[in-house]
């Protein structure tokens, strides 16, 4: 990292005690277009997405506790990695992984008031090929997109989601 950052291909970024490296968007992009054309850009992006999955699992019970600003802090710090796990997960072909990654950060998008990003989120995972099957997955992000919907003051939105995903959860 010290010969990248050296070489200006990686920015550190200091918050607190932490140092991260940021790439410079043009390297990311080139890097990026690199990983596409070769092999394994698949399981890559896989990868990545699980990662960051279990990520926002872990920390999704402790944001209802007394270590809520830590991990809501960590979840802003990794919030475009987090997109491009959702990202990912509408292209992949199953549907777990996004309906997984929305369900763990429905607290995450209503506490830092990303409530239009969330809800759009939720309604592209819920409308993809595969994610109409009725499991506890989708009854979760249904319930997520309507509590979103309801802090967002769409009441018609959030009692519809909020039905559906009670008929799945009653079967």
């Amino acid at each position: 990292l010290a010969s990248l950052a050296d070489k200006s291909l990686v920015v550190p970024d200091q918050e607190r005690a932490q140092t991260h490296y940021r790439l410079l968007e043009t390297v990311r992009q080139y890097a990026r277009d690199r990983l596409e054309k070769g092999r394994g850009s698949a399981a890559l992006r896989g990868r990545h997405r699980d990662y960051y999955l279990a990520l926002a699992e872990e920390a999704n019970p402790k944001l209802k506790s007394a270590e809520q600003a830590e991990w809501l802090r960590r979840l802003e710090e990794e919030h475009e990695n987090l997109r491009a796990g959702l990202e990912w997960s509408l292209v992949e072909a199953g549907s777990e992984g996004g309906l997984r990654l929305c369900g763990a950060l429905q607290r995450f998008w209503w506490t830092h008031g990303h409530l239009t990003e969330g809800r759009q989120w939720c309604t592209r995972v819920l409308c993809k090929a595969g994610a109409e099957e009725r499991t506890r997955e989708r009854a979760y992000v249904l319930n997520a997109a309507g509590a979103l919907s309801n802090y967002q003051g769409d009441y018609p939105a959030a009692k519809a989601l909020h039905e559906e995903s009670l008929a799945i959860r009653r079967e």
